[in-house]
């Protein structure tokens, strides 16, 4: 019941396995798996994690792993589930790498496979932040190149953990820049001020997409370039009002094209 994201992992053999989450709460959230076979009948269900609360909007790791998020005021985690349950799930540092808190979405830019980036939001007592997941050079080479990879997520003694800051344009508020800063407080003011009550975020090809559902809004980040505009969710191709979000793929290149001519002039 409640499934709230999911992904999809191919199999040797054709086949693939769904994960997916599921926002119960009480103890009855948790993420389950469907395997179908080459033809796509399914031939087994199973649950990966059991006895959580309000697990949504995960994502896949480059590595092949899942990871499900549980959004508890002052008491999420993030998890890490393999599809095939042979290893067993654990918690992320990701959660709690910023503290304990409601975590709503989290995302990765893998586009350098030697150094993955990770983000995470957050919609804490309403308001939320998001923060930059870096691990650490010691930590990628102790587990990147292993296989798996399961533990770089789980082992790491120094990441870096920066806070999302925008900086809106004074005559236009839907656009302007962004940074990256490890105070937390700042972070959080930023969010308060800017987009606040985060309800998902995602990666893909150079670009952060987060959405923010108190404010109605979509902000799409240009990670080279720290750049940003954003949209309503309300109006337009958004009409409908939608809580999260995955990258959108019509119109992507030529909004990336656009951020660049802008960065150039």
């Amino acid at each position: 019941q409640d499934p709230k994201g999911g992904a999809t992992f191919p199999l040797p053999n054709g086949g693939w396995i769904y994960v997916v989450d599921f926002a119960r709460g009480n103890d009855r959230g948790g993420v389950g798996a469907l395997t179908f076979n080459a033809n796509g009948r399914v031939a087994d269900y199973r649950m990966l994690l059991e006895d959580t609360n309000d697990n949504r909007h995960g994502t896949p790791t480059p590595w092949g792993t899942y990871l499900s998020v549980e959004n508890i005021d002052d008491d999420g985690s993030i998890y890490e589930v393999d599809p095939t349950g042979v290893i067993r799930a654990e918690r992320t540092l990701l959660g709690s790498a910023a503290g304990r808190s409601a975590w709503t979405g989290v995302a990765v830019d893998n586009r350098r496979s030697n150094s993955p980036v990770f983000f995470v939001s957050s919609n804490q007592d309403e308001e939320g932040f998001v923060f930059r997941y870096k691990p650490s050079q010691a930590a990628i080479n102790a587990h990147l190149f292993s296989e798996p990879a399961f533990h770089l997520l789980q082992e790491d003694a120094a990441p870096t953990v920066e806070y999302l800051v925008l900086v809106p344009t004074p005559e236009d508020p839907s656009r302007g820049v962004f940074t990256w800063i490890d105070d937390a407080d700042v972070g959080k003011d930023s969010a308060i001020d800017n987009f606040a009550s985060i309800s998902d975020v995602d990666a893909y090809d150079g670009v952060l997409y987060v959405t923010s559902e108190e404010r109605k809004e979509l902000f799409v980040l240009d990670l080279d370039n720290e750049e940003y505009t954003s949209a309503s969710t309300e109006i337009g191709e958004f009409d409908g009002d939608p809580a999260s979000v995955l990258h959108i793929l019509s119109g992507h290149e030529s909004r990336r094209r656009r951020a660049r001519q802008l960065h150039a002039g």
